[in-house]
């Protein structure tokens, strides 16, 4: 016997994400929580609805950061922009292979509209990807008054 799960619960935090998701200008969001509670499932769910009803979403990209090294980090996120197609939206000449590279890119797909969410975050805060959250803050902090659209969510753990 299979049994179907679909999306449950939560209407009233879907509801204010894809809010923020249609006002169709610049955002940055936190999805944080305890471990296992469905993060990824709301985020994902709201981007599958954004698409469904043809909402004008625009691009996006999702990206799990893994806990593993800034080179790991920046070939996950590499291997991802091209099976996404978007590579083409990245601003030379900086190239996608370690943390400064990642940030920049970021940067770029968020100033040409795209909406990023890097999923689990919170491994940036301690270890080798601990520089990572500085780098992107940087990048981050400039887009707010030149990017029209897209955005950046990152989702994270409480616990880790």
């Amino acid at each position: 016997m299979t049994t179907n799960w679909s999306f449950y619960g939560r209407s009233e935090q879907l509801g204010a994400l894809l809010e923020h998701l249609r006002r169709s200008r610049w955002f940055f969001g936190t999805i944080r929580g305890r471990r296992r509670i469905g993060k990824t499932a709301l985020i994902q769910q709201a981007l599958e609805t954004m698409n469904a009803d043809s909402s004008n979403l625009g691009p996006w990209l999702l990206i799990e950061v893994p806990d593993s090294t800034p080179s790991d980090f920046a070939t996950v996120f590499r291997s991802a922009l091209e099976a996404a197609g978007l590579s083409n939206l990245i601003e030379s000449p900086q190239p996608v292979t370690d943390l400064p590279g990642v940030a920049h890119a970021v940067s770029s797909l968020c100033g040409a509209g795209v909406t990023v969410v890097l999923d689990e975050f919170q491994v940036c805060r301690r270890g080798t990807l601990s520089g990572f959250p500085s780098l992107l803050k940087a990048r981050v902090d400039r887009l707010q008054d030149r990017s029209p659209v897209g955005g950046l969510i990152l989702l994270g753990s409480v616990q880790t």
